[in-house]
């Protein structure tokens, strides 16, 4: 039950790799997507990765216009680092609790840089 050591291992790197990418959007967006790949292919539905970078190109750009305007790279790493705790505790209950407020982050988001950015962002 719960993940392999080694996906534990790599979606600790990719965490510290946001809190040290924390300035530099493109670098932190690449981790971020390491962090999600990672738990996508632990969980054994491979071609799941490949449909969301297919579908994700709009979400990508919320996703850049947000770091640090909108969502604080701290958010997003201690958001990340409950759903890590969660699946090492082997807590259902919790993971899906931070799943759930990480997801609810995008729509956080996306009502800040609405206001931000009427001209960028469609309601």
């Amino acid at each position: 039950i719960g993940l392999p050591a080694r996906t534990i291992e790599t979606v600790e790197k990719t965490i510290f790799e946001q809190e040290t990418a924390a300035a530099d959007a493109s670098r932190f967006t690449d981790a971020d997507d390491g962090f999600h790949r990672a738990l996508v292919e632990a969980i054994g539905i491979h071609q799941l990765w490949a449909v969301l970078e297919r579908e994700k190109v709009q979400f990508d750009r919320v996703r850049f216009l947000s770091i640090g305007a909108a969502t604080p790279v701290d958010v997003i790493v201690r958001q990340h680092r409950a759903i890590l705790d969660a699946i090492r505790r082997q807590d259902p209950a919790a993971a899906e609790a931070a799943m759930h407020e990480h997801m609810a982050e995008v729509l956080t988001a996306t009502r800040t840089l609405l206001a931000l950015h009427p001209d960028l962002i469609v309601e």
